[in-house]
Formats: C-alpha cells, sequence, structure tokens
C-alpha cells in the first residue's frame, strides 16, 4: 500500500513539475517576445522606416551555449516598409534576453 502512494506522490510531483516548466518557458517567451518587438520598433523608427503591424512572430526556438551554459535562442520575423511603401522582411534572434542579430531586407546586418 505505500508503495501505491509513493508511485502517487511521485506522479502528482512530476505532473506539477511539467505545469511549472511549461508555464515558465510561456512566460519566459512572453517577456522575449516583448524585447523583441521593441528592438524591431526601434530599429525601424530609428532608420525611418515604419515597423508594421506592431510586433513579432516567432519564427523558431532552439539553443544556443553562452558562457559555458546552456540558453534558448529564439528568432522572430516581422515586417517593416521603407519610405516607398514596399513591404519588407526583418528578422531577430535574442539568446535569453540578449540581441543576437537583427537583420532588415535589403539593409547590412545591424548586430
Amino acid at each position: 500500500m505505500r508503495s501505491r502512494d509513493a508511485i502517487a506522490r511521485m506522479q502528482y510531483l512530476i505532473i506539477l513539475a511539467a505545469i511549472f516548466a511549461a508555464a515558465w518557458f510561456w512566460q519566459a517567451g512572453m517577456v522575449a517576445r516583448e524585447l523583441a518587438t521593441r528592438l524591431a520598433r526601434e530599429q525601424c523608427a530609428g532608420m525611418d522606416l515604419q515597423f508594421l503591424d506592431g510586433t513579432v512572430a516567432p519564427a523558431r526556438t532552439s539553443f544556443a551555449r553562452r558562457d559555458g551554459r546552456m540558453r534558448i535562442r529564439r528568432f522572430y520575423r516581422f515586417e517593416f516598409a521603407d519610405r516607398e511603401a514596399r513591404r519588407h522582411v526583418g528578422s531577430i534572434a535574442l539568446v535569453g534576453l540578449e540581441l543576437e542579430e537583427l537583420q532588415l531586407e535589403g539593409y547590412p546586418l545591424l548586430h
């Protein structure tokens, strides 16, 4: 009987840990997305470009090693328009909450 109780407690703890990890991953992703949106908007404004749709879209997620630690690398895409109202695609990559790369189609690599 005790082994069944121990197994039930262990299953409960595993489920609780999985829920906690999923909530953390979602919350960290929202913070990173807000940062990516702000960085893209500021870069477009600084280059006299129009940041379209007001947000970035998640493109993919992977892992990167920084300072000997594994970090989450998130890639985002966004659209912007030049002075002639032509639409272009931009991309931004964050490792954790650090900017790794910001690219605007038709412009030199920015970071």
